[in-house]
């Protein structure tokens, strides 16, 4: 359903009538100014088009509205007016926590918690389909929750310090950062926008047996780490079955991990830059088609440093290739005079004498 944002009266504090009628009402008004609009493909394709928005005020209480589609429970919205069918989500605004925790999949907005909950404790481990989004609050300050709707179904859910505030789309995680205020960003493609979802990749875990990348026109669409037994889906979730698509395969010795991240710059020749993840034994895995294309004076640039634990990264893939990456670690793209990953050979295969001790 496309719903397009009104100028409503009555969308913010108490007066946010999230009442199923209200967004029905919405939703129509909605699609006659589709139906009226002249010029219908430019009006669709320009910044009018938008979800309807309501803005909450959390230093009162807060009540919620659910409803369930597709055999999935989803939020209808939050409102600081209580209404039929509503249920109480904050009582006592003085006993908030700071941080605001919700759940979402491609349709909409599953749940919501503000603070650490038993919901929270679930994106500590990932679930199919379900992307986690974290936004820090400060009792201390002043803020409001301004939340997006489709006219049936939550959508997104902003923290503003005014209600007239529009934030860029929010990044979403498969595994939310165990401290999300010491993420930063790598971008690898200047084309890079919209919204982030990130997949993590384990860097140390000892059930890692080795790591496959997705490689289609030169391009990185997917990492994956490999364990016993392991079912082979991930294909199809990094769209490995695609026609032309390659997959590169660097096995691991037991207890090596990845500890480097760095990059072979290649913009603005083109459009993405290259990733190589390089192991505590010395071993790097270079995610591109050929090891051997760097030229002389490539520059190589040492990104990340993998010193926590568990160590992690996040990537996030935009339909034709891995864009960005997000980290909790030591930022190293500052230290220009550390010598690069040496790769005499393609170092996704493994040659004779490379292999582990007792497999020659």
């Amino acid at each position: 359903m496309l719903v397009l944002q009104q100028c409503c009266p009555d969308t913010s504090g108490e007066h946010a009538d999230i009442t199923l009628d209200a967004l029905q009402e919405q939703a129509r008004i909605g699609v006659r100014d589709l139906i009226l609009a002249p010029n219908l493909v430019k009006f669709l394709a320009g910044k009018t088009a938008r979800y309807l928005h309501f803005v909450v005020d959390p230093s009162k209480p807060i009540w919620g509205l659910s409803a369930t589609f597709e055999n999935a429970r989803y939020l209808q919205g939050l409102s600081n007016k209580d209404g039929k069918n509503a249920f109480l989500v904050v009582s006592d605004p003085q006993q908030l926590s700071d941080g605001v925790y919700f759940a979402s999949d491609h349709l909409g907005v599953r749940a919501v918690s503000f603070g650490e909950t038993d919901m929270t404790r679930s994106s500590n481990y990932e679930q199919p389909g379900i992307w986690w989004t974290f936004q820090n609050t400060n009792r201390s300050q002043r803020y409001f929750l301004k939340w997006y709707s489709d006219g049936f179904k939550m959508r997104d859910l902003h923290v503003v310090k005014s209600p007239e505030d529009v934030l860029a789309p929010l990044a979403r995680w498969s595994l939310l950062p165990p401290n999300p205020e010491a993420i930063w960003y790598l971008n690898l493609d200047d084309r890079a926008g919209g919204r982030h979802y990130f997949k993590v990749l384990e860097c140390e875990s000892p059930e890692i047996t080795g790591y496959s990348a997705c490689l289609l026109d030169e391009d990185l669409l997917y990492l994956h780490s490999h364990r016993e037994s392991e079912d082979f889906s991930f294909y199809r979730e990094g769209r490995g079955d695609r026609l032309h698509a390659v997959w590169l395969y660097f096995p691991v010795e037991k207890h090596e991990r990845i500890v480097e991240v760095w990059r072979l710059r290649r913009r603005p020749k083109f459009w993405r830059d290259i990733l190589l993840l390089r192991t505590n034994k010395g071993r790097v895995f270079f995610l591109g088609a050929n090891a051997n294309m760097a030229q002389p004076g490539a520059i190589f640039e040492r990104v990340a440093l993998l010193t926590t634990q568990p160590s992690h990264l996040w990537l996030s893939s935009q339909g034709d290739g891995v864009d960005c990456l997000a980290f909790d670690c030591e930022d190293k793209r500052h230290d220009k005079n550390e010598a690069p990953p040496i790769f005499p050979r393609p170092i996704y295969m493994v040659f004779k004498d490379e292999c582990p001790a007792g497999l020659q």
